[in-house]
Order: structure tokens, then C-alpha cells, then sequence
């Protein structure tokens, strides 16, 4: 039935950890909920809200993601609200992103991202244009044996602001597991 495809989180917590004292009165509030449309297939929505000083903060996503034993993919569309407690400062953001697995040993992964900002009126870009941009990464990874795994990956980097510039990386990470 329905109950066995849905399931469903609430938090509230003070988003310090367990280790770190209190320093202020901000508590977050956060519900989410999953539906399992096929055996295969899903969607997510996640709602939190944070007290800040001076405004609330809030972070709307959707997810929809796919997975077998070879291959998985998602759709996630980010929007936050009053960004840092400032008010009016609002971002949204879209990533698809996937991996799929050649044979048992490689496997190849992907991800673009797109995040934005909103333009206060009269200004004549974004307030948060500097970090506004595109993503892209791809990348291969190989189990060498068991607890070693070696990945290589390209990240490329295009900010929506023109003086700055475009930034590429080559990235070798390297798993050691015990």
C-alpha cells in the first residue's frame, strides 16, 4: 500500500552539532518526505526554516532520482530564501547528476549544477553574482582491489560574472580503505 512507499523526517535542531555549546537562539525546523513511485524511482521534497537575526531563512528542494544495479541518476531544484538572514537575498539552483557502472571494477560519474541569485531592483546584476554559475564534473573510478579505489576526475567551473575567471581542475582521489 501507500504507507510502504512513503516515508517521512522532522527535525529541530540547532544546527551546532551535538559537540559544539550553544551560542545563539537559532533552531532550525525541517520535514521532508520521500515517495517511492516504482521500484526504481523516486521523489524527495525537503523543507527547513531558520531563524536568523535579523530573517528567517528558508530551503525549498525537489528531488527525483532513479537507480538500478547499474546505473542512477537524479533532478534536484534547490531555492533559498533571505540567504544568510538578509532579506530579499534569494538563490535557486538545478543539478542533474548520475554514474553508471561499466563493469565491477569502473565506473564512470557526472554532474552539472546551475546556481543563481536574485537582482535587487536597480542594480545591474545579481547580489550574489560572483558565485553564480555553472558547474560541470565528470570522472572515471577504479576499484583497483578491495578497499582501494582511485578516481580522476574534471571539474569546470563558469561564474556569471565576466571578470572572473573560468576555472578547470583535474582532481586524483585516492581511497584507502581498512
Amino acid at each position: 500500500g501507500m504507507a510502504d512507499r512513503f516515508d517521512y523526517d522532522i527535525a529541530i535542531t540547532n544546527g551546532e552539532g551535538h559537540k559544539s555549546v550553544q551560542s545563539d537562539d537559532n533552531v532550525r525546523l525541517a520535514a521532508g518526505g520521500a515517495l517511492k513511485l516504482t521500484e526504481r524511482m523516486s521523489i524527495r521534497v525537503y523543507v527547513d526554516s531558520l531563524s536568523l537575526e535579523n530573517e528567517t531563512q528558508t530551503n525549498i528542494i525537489g528531488m527525483v532520482g532513479y537507480a538500478d544495479e547499474r546505473l542512477s541518476f537524479g533532478l534536484e531544484w534547490n531555492q533559498q530564501t533571505n540567504s544568510g538572514g538578509m532579506d530579499g537575498q534569494d538563490r535557486d539552483g538545478l543539478s542533474v547528476y548520475g554514474s553508471g557502472d561499466i563493469n565491477s571494477r569502473w565506473q564512470v560519474f557526472g554532474r552539472y549544477d546551475e546556481v543563481g541569485s536574485d537582482r535587487f531592483p536597480g542594480m545591474t546584476q545579481a547580489w550574489n553574482q560572483p558565485n553564480d554559475g555553472t558547474l560541470m564534473i565528470a570522472g572515471v573510478q577504479h576499484t583497483v582491489l578491495d578497499g582501494l579505489i582511485v578516481a580522476l576526475d574534471y571539474r569546470h567551473w563558469d561564474s556569471d560574472d565576466a571578470s572572473l575567471e573560468t576555472e578547470s581542475y583535474l582532481f586524483l582521489d585516492v581511497a584507502v580503505g581498512f
